[in-house]
């Protein structure tokens, strides 16, 4: 924890918990509460200094939960509607202005599309949200990167917090008023931007056209067949398997004869340069702006020139460190051959999960999956998504696709992102007979995360 004037830390303990609450927080304050490290306020020339981790001093603000009389089997529609209550409850307001007909149906659209607890096994979990308030995860997590959660009403609090807060505020914004229908939530679920320029993208492996174009065909399947769709069961073990009795949805009516349509407000969207994406010199440790996670990429560097080896950096990290100690990673790269690696060899998501473990002193084995770009594994649960525009030094790019007929996945580590070229430099070991290094790409990477586990 960084040291700071009591004085300082009382005054943001009581601008944030006292004037507002831990929901109103900016996506980029949001992470730098939970990094200690400089945050970008969404715009074009601002780089704050960090933040303390006020989260952790105050464990009350990581207990709000929801209360809910549902029973049972527990449909979609049913979620849907606790959780609109919720907003409600959060924002202040009358439930009537949140819960009516055309936000049950943009939500049990958009539901269906991500597929939580639908299609995969993230219980109460309907769009894969990364919510991971403690007191509200199952005590045993699903594989795929998404929390699942403890109960119906844990899911519907990370549900209704992650709407109303963190790096989605728009969406609760939209669901507070009653006269917006199931394009406007829908649109503002794609397209944060420009109106919403500190606002995160939810799907941030597609672009907002890709993702806004399959919102408008699954809400079209939605409105003509919504009894299907709102009363699928969520809960363990329900995924794909059971419905409850279409007399007991409180909508049932078939297709709404409108024509929704699921646009860009503004074609030529807002483009913002962030200043905290300054190169950090590791052999200095010196920088425009560091961060806490600037350590993960510190660390990866210290394996440039190094051949990739599939499968390297996996398993245990104690292991790895016995084969390759501390004293033989300097002299490691002009002994490595494309043939004979060595012990130090890492692939893509060895070298992250290597890096993490050196620079917090952890011992996870993660790994990129070929075909979301996830990445899955132990300890993978706390990689958050963020926008290109946020990137940090020790930030993630992913990218998966086919190659040759195969899924494939590929993680780097991010060094910086020049916004005037569209320029990301990353830093990582890329393939089969390729050395670790720094390289650069222009649209090649389709997701950005960033680490927000344990750092000591």
């Amino acid at each position: 924890m960084k040291s700071i004037l009591s004085i300082i830390f009382s005054f943001i303990i009581l601008a944030v918990f006292s004037v507002t609450n831990i929901y109103a927080l900016t996506p980029a304050k949001w992470y730098s509460i939970n990094t200690d490290s400089v945050y970008y306020t969404g715009q074009s020339t601002t780089c704050s200094t960090p933040v303390m981790s006020l989260l952790s001093q105050n464990p009350n603000s990581l207990n709000s939960t929801w209360s809910s009389t549902a029973s049972p089997p527990y449909s979609i529609e049913n979620f849907v509607i606790n959780v609109l209550q919720d907003v409600a409850t959060k924002l202040n307001l009358p439930s009537s202005d949140t819960v009516t007909q055309q936000h049950v149906l943009a939500l049990v659209a958009w539901a269906y599309l991500e597929g939580g607890n639908i299609h995969n096994t993230f219980w109460f979990n309907p769009w894969n949200t990364s919510y991971s308030q403690p007191n509200l995860l199952a005590a045993v997590q699903s594989p795929g990167g998404f929390p699942t959660y403890a109960s119906f009403n844990a899911g519907v609090e990370a549900a209704a917090i992650s709407m109303t807060g963190s790096y989605q505020t728009r969406i609760g914004t939209v669901l507070a008023n009653p006269s917006s229908n199931a394009t406007d939530v829908l649109n503002a679920v794609a397209y944060p931007l420009p109106n919403y320029p500190s606002n995160l993208g939810w799907d941030t492996s597609s672009p907002p056209a890709v993702y806004g174009s399959k919102l408008l065909q699954v809400l079209s399947q939605a409105e003509n067949s919504y009894s299907q769709y709102a009363s699928i069961v969520i809960g363990p073990g329900q995924q794909d398997t059971n419905h409850v009795s279409t007399s007991s949805l409180a909508y049932n009516y078939g297709s709404l004869g409108s024509t929704q349509t699921v646009t860009n407000p503004t074609p030529n969207a807002l483009v913002t340069s962030n200043p905290c994406s300054t190169a950090i010199n590791c052999q200095t440790n010196s920088s425009g702006a560091s961060s806490v996670n600037s350590a993960i990429l510190c660390e990866a560097q210290r394996y440039n020139g190094i051949y990739y080896s599939w499968g390297g950096g996996h398993g245990s990290y104690a292991t790895f460190r016995q084969n390759c100690p501390e004293t033989a990673i300097s002299s490691a790269a002009a002994s490595s051959t494309s043939a004979n690696p060595g012990p130090c060899g890492t692939d893509c998501s060895g070298l992250v999960t290597v890096a993490i473990d050196a620079a917090f002193n952890q011992n996870y084995s993660m790994s990129v999956s070929d075909t979301t770009g996830l990445m899955v594994g132990d300890g993978a649960q706390y990689w958050q998504p963020i926008s290109l525009n946020q990137v940090q030094p020790g930030d993630i790019a992913t990218w998966h696709g086919v190659l040759n007929g195969t899924a494939d996945g590929h993680v780097e580590i991010v060094d910086h992102y020049d916004s005037a070229s569209n320029t990301l430099y990353t830093f990582g070991s890329h393939s089969t007979g390729s050395k670790t290094s720094e390289i650069n790409s222009t649209n090649y990477f389709m997701a950005y995360y960033r680490w927000t586990g344990p750092t000591s």
